[in-house]
């Protein structure tokens, strides 16, 4: 008799809870738990009709916002049903489906968004933009393309910026630096024509500076005819180059000086005994002389004495470009 009466109680309370009568509902389901306050079906259906005035305001707040498009309010309010009232399957699946509705929503926004920073050039607020919506679906092919264009854009940036510095450096005639930057910018873009076609104008100054340097520094090598007339040659090829690097111009002038000084032949006084035979090797006969006065090229020569019974000798001497006057004093005094 206590089963069938709790039984029937338990049915009358499902459909009062079936019918949103919650004044019924509770009636009939107290009753029932009264008569088996052990049935966790009947505790559960009481749980459920004990917020099933608040589930019902909560409904109809629910309408309210849908038929006003309210569409986050009412997010908000089937959010609050099914915390309730897990149980209520068809909220859940609309609950799902407005969530992924909004989701979709912000995303869409976000990209529009992303899209007009873009446009201004507002990278660092588009890429904001971007990965918020990146947070939402970050699989999507529009997430990478969207970050390839603000990329693209930064890049060119950093590369105007480092070609106006540039600008900057060659006036300051600092070809070293100037060629890291064109190295730098083809790093980012190694199409870059600007850059390509600037790196191998710095490198050709560089190494044009350098070689005109080091001639400067074995510049005693100039007395071989072969290597100045190479010399002359070298200048006339990198002259051109000269109109970007006053520094290169400089280094070109004083290489024009420095050849043009070691074709200069330059006195040079020759002491002797008046007796002894002299002559310059590779040069020519000077004669038994006590003192004469000869024309030479700069760089090093071998003047050499003989005279019958003595031994012969020899004296280098160097003639350095530009200096006139240096004397010369070799006699054959020993005798054999």
């Amino acid at each position: 008799m206590i089963a069938e009466n709790f039984q029937n109680s338990f049915e009358t309370a499902k459909g009062a809870f079936v019918a949103n009568d919650a004044k019924s509902a509770q009636e009939w389901i107290d009753r029932a738990l009264r008569l088996n306050g052990q049935d966790k079906a009947a505790y559960d259906l009481s749980v459920r009709i004990g917020v099933l005035p608040e589930v019902l305001r909560l409904y109809q707040l629910a309408a309210e916002a849908e038929i006003q498009n309210q569409q986050s309010d009412l997010q908000k309010y089937l959010q609050r049903i099914v915390t309730l009232d897990p149980m209520r399957q068809d909220i859940s699946s609309q609950l799902a489906a407005l969530t992924e509705q909004l989701k979709q929503a912000r995303y869409n926004r976000h990209l529009r968004q992303a899209t007009q920073y873009i446009a201004a050039e507002n990278t660092r607020t588009a890429r904001q933009e971007v990965n918020k919506a990146k947070a939402l679906y970050p699989a999507r092919q529009a997430i990478s393309a969207l970050f390839d264009q603000i990329d693209a854009i930064e890049r060119t940036k950093r590369i105007n910026t480092m070609l106006e510095e540039i600008q900057a450096l060659k006036s300051q005639d600092n070809w070293p630096k100037v060629l890291a930057l064109y190295e730098h910018i083809l790093r980012e873009d190694n199409s870059n024509r600007a850059a390509i076609n600037g790196r191998e104008k710095a490198n050709k100054i560089i190494a044009a500076n350098n070689r005109a340097i080091k001639i400067l520094n074995n510049q005693h090598r100039l007395q071989d005819a072969k290597v100045h007339q190479k010399t002359l040659e070298f200048v006339e090829l990198i002259k051109p180059l000269s109109q970007d690097s006053q520094t290169l111009s400089d280094t070109i002038v004083t290489l024009e000086q420095r050849l043009e000084l070691w074709q200069k032949k330059n006195k040079v006084v020759v002491f002797s005994d008046g007796k002894s035979m002299i002559i310059v090797r590779r040069v020519g006969r000077i004669g038994p002389v006590t003192q004469k006065s000869i024309q030479l090229k700069p760089g090093k020569y071998d003047f050499e004495c003989s005279r019958d019974g003595f031994k012969s000798k020899i004296v280098e001497h160097f003639v350095p470009p530009g200096q006139s006057g240096t004397s010369v004093k070799i006699t054959c005094d020993v005798r054999i």
